[in-house]
């Protein structure tokens, strides 16, 4: 049995972080009051954090980039991909239309047209992903894509399941 130095309970040595610098391997936090540390400096310090990790993303794009590329090469990302494009079929066809239209320049790509933002630009399909509908898009910045999906999903939930 070892003592928490935080709430002082005798607990199983297993119910301990490891840590290699400690003699006996295992750290003097039980694992429970090592998760709310963590969660009470996640909590204090979440814009910090939060701009820590953009700049490092930015700093180390090729890094980042040859980490996803590798992750996503194993089989298992793949055979999720191929269920998920099988799922998802109307929106794949419809992103692909989006997509071929605006290199052939049938479409072109404008700004977002709730903020006027030029960055992160996506094509919304604003009447769903029927072939009829397939081109019919607005143009959002990830945040107000964001916002709309959500809108949208709000909507389609009310209309399954109607409040009496």
């Amino acid at each position: 049995m070892k003592i928490c130095r935080v709430c002082n309970r005798s607990l199983d040595p297993s119910l301990f972080t490891k840590d290699a610098s400690y003699r006996e391997g295992i750290g003097t936090i039980c694992k429970d009051c090592t998760k709310a540390v963590n969660r009470r400096y996640y909590q204090k310090n979440k814009d910090h954090i939060a701009e820590y990790a953009r700049k490092y993303r930015n700093d180390n794009r090729e890094k980042e980039r040859a980490r996803d590329r590798k992750r996503d090469a194993t089989p298992e990302r793949r055979a999720h991909r191929r269920r998920m494009k099988i799922k998802h079929r109307d929106a794949t066809l419809a992103r692909s239309a989006v997509y071929g239209a605006i290199k052939r320049g049938d479409i072109e790509r404008l700004p977002c047209e709730v903020c006027g933002d030029t960055k992160d630009i996506q094509a919304h399909h604003h009447k769903g992903y029927d072939k009829e509908h397939r081109l019919d898009v607005i143009f959002l910045c990830k945040k107000h894509h964001v916002i709309a999906d959500k809108q949208h999903s709000t909507e389609m939930e009310e209309r399954r399941n109607p409040t009496r």
